[in-house]
């Protein structure tokens, strides 16, 4: 395997700040942990987001369905300047608690910052639950 050309607590740090942003309701922090030119496919299956404008649109748009909504960081495994993550996202909408399940893959940026991320789940995949999950 070839050097990484970003250090793998630089990648983990990044991941951190980017999943404690949707608890924290913090735009600012999760957009800064992309690259201004970053790309994101979330979920797999639709186009692609190119630049901080459509990707903070994504945020907005999450955001404004969800009262609260935590993103759970599960696993997380770094190969060179890449990663995959494991996750939960738990969630208020208007019709109550939901709960679903995903693996993001990353590449990153020589700044460390996201370069690139695919996100895996599924709209059918929400599960709605009967109180908020500990």
């Amino acid at each position: 395997m070839l050097d990484p050309v970003v250090e793998e607590a630089v990648i983990r740090s990044t991941l951190s700040r980017y999943a404690r942003a949707w608890g924290d309701r913090d735009r600012d922090a999760w957009l800064g942990s992309f690259s201004p030119d970053a790309t994101q496919v979330d979920p797999v299956g639709t186009p692609p987001r190119t630049g901080h404008g459509p990707i903070g649109a994504f945020w907005d748009r999450a955001m404004a369905v969800y009262a609260h909504i935590e993103l759970r960081p599960g696993k997380v495994h770094v190969c060179g300047d890449e990663a995959a993550m494991t996750w939960q996202i738990v969630g208020e909408d208007p019709e109550g608690w939901i709960s679903f399940d995903g693996i993001d893959v990353f590449t990153f940026s020589t700044d460390g910052r996201i370069a690139s991320v695919r996100a895996y789940w599924r709209q059918d995949a929400k599960r709605r639950l009967n109180a908020r999950p500990d």
